[in-house]
């Protein structure tokens, strides 16, 4: 009987350390996703940013991509991996059209943030992966 006893406080033990182990982890995740949202957010939440700050938030997303190993199409465009891909998308009144943050990328941030580094910028759309992590930005210049 006292056999019995030990054995069953013995699983109880197991199933709970192995309860605390994943929700730690779970825990570390959502901690994680949190921090990544809020270095965006930050940035441009709630109010308006310039093309500099836009050029910035470009750079972080692709340095995730990179960081991340997120894969590129035949169109060098990063691939949602549904985890870890971020895209932003800037929306120019010039001409009406929305560009992939890999367009501006490869006419160069330097010139984008020339041409359009004074001008005023909004959030329009903000998506999020299934773990509540961003996954694509749109801004739409505003002035």
């Amino acid at each position: 009987m006292k056999k019995n006893i030990v054995i069953i406080l013995v699983l109880l033990m197991v199933a709970l350390a192995v309860f605390a182990i994943w929700f730690s982890q779970a825990s570390a995740d959502r901690k994680k996703v949190t921090d990544y949202n809020l270095e965006y957010e930050s940035l441009y939440k709630d109010k308006q940013i310039n093309g500099v700050d836009l050029t910035t938030i470009i750079n972080k997303a692709i340095d995730n991509n990179e960081k991340y190993s997120v894969k590129k199409d035949e169109k060098n465009v990063y691939i949602d991996d549904g985890t870890y891909y971020t895209e932003v998308y800037v929306k120019l009144k010039d001409d009406g059209e929305t560009y992939l943050m890999e367009a501006i990328e490869q006419v160069g941030l330097s010139e984008f943030t020339r041409l359009y580094g004074s001008m005023n910028f909004e959030c329009t759309s903000t998506e999020y992966h299934e773990n509540g992590r961003i996954s694509k930005l749109t801004f739409e210049i505003i002035n």
